[in-house]
Formats: structure tokens, C-alpha cells, sequence
């Protein structure tokens, strides 16, 4: 683990998302620069901060509107949710009827680490991203 706090953490994955490292490159924008990074970013952050990565996949009405079909954050090992992607939702989302299970369906494990580093494209783009922000820790000292 990397001790970072939340808030910096958060400016440098900000800072590190791009059309490269995103789920969705040809619906990527840099004015909505996390989405798509959600299984990426929740890796980044277990990898500096620990705790276990949770997701839920979106009814089919969402995925529909947002290109996306699942979503993943963060539970800390102190029990907090974290959500580095979370921006990624437009006003209106139903997102805390989401994260709370009351919307689509929860993923159903402890932590889904394995599943999502099992997919090669994603732990291609959470490789790229994770050098990204380590780079840049590193450089401002923290790390």
C-alpha cells in the first residue's frame, strides 16, 4: 500500500484518466474524464489504499443511456466507500439507490478483484493507469 491520502489520490487519478485507459474510448471525453475507469481506478486504489472492490451491474435502461453495463467502487479497510468514478453519472442518476443495492443488481462477492484483473483489457488499461499515478506520486514525493 501507498500512503496517499484520499484526496490526493483522487486529484492524481483525475489527472491520469485519458481516451487510453478508459473502458469506453470511442464514447471517452475529457470533460467527463472517469468514465469507464471505474474497474480500472477501483483496482489503482485497493492497490495504494487496500480493502476490497464491490460493483453492480445497471438495469437495462442505464446501460442503454450510459454506454455502460456495470459499475465498481470501493470499500476501505476501515469500512468507507469510495468511489473515485463517481462523476462519471449524470445529474439524475439514481446513484446512492445504486451503491445501496436497490438498483440493478449487486455483484456477488466479497471483492471482485480477481474477476476484474482476469479481464486482459482491463488490467492492460489498470497497468497503464497505475504506472500513471505512481509516476506522478513518486515524483511529488508521496509513494
Amino acid at each position: 500500500m501507498i500512503q496517499v491520502s484520499i484526496e490526493r489520490l483522487q486529484m492524481v487519478l483525475d489527472a491520469s484518466f485519458s481516451r487510453e485507459t478508459s473502458g469506453q474510448p470511442t464514447m471517452w471525453r475529457s470533460d467527463n474524464s472517469s468514465y469507464a475507469h471505474c474497474g480500472s481506478a477501483a483496482l489503482v486504489i485497493q492497490h495504494c489504499l487496500g480493502g476490497s472492490i464491490v460493483g453492480a451491474f445497471l438495469p437495462p435502461e442505464w446501460r442503454r443511456k450510459l454506454g455502460i453495463r456495470s459499475h465498481t467502487w470501493n470499500k476501505l479497510p476501515n469500512g468507507q466507500i469510495l468511489d473515485a468514478t463517481r462523476s462519471q453519472f449524470p445529474p439524475g442518476f439514481p446513484y446512492k439507490d445504486l451503491v445501496d443495492g436497490r438498483l440493478g443488481e449487486m455483484i456477488q462477492a466479497d471483492d471482485i478483484t480477481e474477476g476484474l484483473l482476469a479481464n486482459g483489457p482491463l488490467a492492460e488499461r489498470f497497468e497503464i493507469l497505475n504506472a500513471r499515478v505512481k509516476r506522478t506520486l513518486l515524483s511529488s514525493g508521496l509513494g
